[in-house]
């Protein structure tokens, strides 16, 4: 009573901020391995975020924390021991990669007879977002159930939508010795006045071979 109240969980950072990279870091006389190393609190430990697995390092960590020793500060805790420090990443909590341009565009999640679809196996490519179905999922694979026995227990049939990201490619350049430089030529009266536009306008192009040698003369 009298208490005040909990406050709540601080929300989760982004993955591009996230913590990801802990570091173990002995600055005593002995450090050991587990378990000891558990018993004799020898090791303090740190986070941080890293741009990246590589970015997870011993001498990253001891730039960054007082308690982690620079290389070379500290006598070698011997042959036994993990060493001074311990970098880990972790990459639950780091960005996922960007998904590949073009491929599969629907999962199927199914189980049946105690049996499931792995993950990566369930990816098909459809025609069209109505072809993602439980109907397609049991054409294709032999795991996923008929819609009408996926109510048993035991034994289930999804299918979700991917969102694909579609492949973009340059385009080709033009073929050796083709026409590079566009004219547009004003055949007839010009009246001057604003917003009076020319009668007539015909394009010619020529090979110039430089963007030098495209002007209007």
């Amino acid at each position: 009573l009298g208490r005040p109240p909990t406050l709540p969980p601080s929300p989760a950072l982004p993955c591009d901020q996230a913590h990801n990279c802990r570091c173990s870091c002995c600055t005593a006389d002995e450090c050991p391995g587990w378990p000891a190393s558990f018993y004799t609190k020898a090791y303090s430990h740190f986070t941080f975020h890293a741009v990246s697995v590589d970015a997870c390092t011993p001498d990253m960590c001891a730039s960054r924390f007082a308690d982690c020793p620079a290389p070379g500060e500290l006598p070698d805790p011997g042959s036994d021991s993990p060493g001074r420090i311990k970098a880990k990443y972790d990459s639950s909590v780091a960005c996922p990669p960007p998904p590949p341009c073009g491929g599969a565009n629907c999962a199927c999640s199914c189980c049946s007879n105690g049996a499931c679809l792995d993950r990566d196996e369930g990816l098909i490519d459809v025609a069209n977002d109505d072809a993602c179905s439980p109907e397609e999922c049991a054409n294709r694979f032999f795991l996923c159930p008929k819609p009408s026995d996926a109510t048993t227990q035991g034994m289930n049939n999804t299918a979700r939508l991917l969102t694909v990201q579609p492949c973009l490619f340059p385009p080709p350049p033009p073929p050796c010795g083709s026409d590079d430089c566009t004219c547009k030529c004003c055949h007839g009266k010009d009246t001057g006045k604003a917003g009076s536009v020319c009668p007539t306008i015909t394009s010619h192009m020529f090979r110039s071979g430089s963007n030098a040698q495209c002007t209007d003369k």
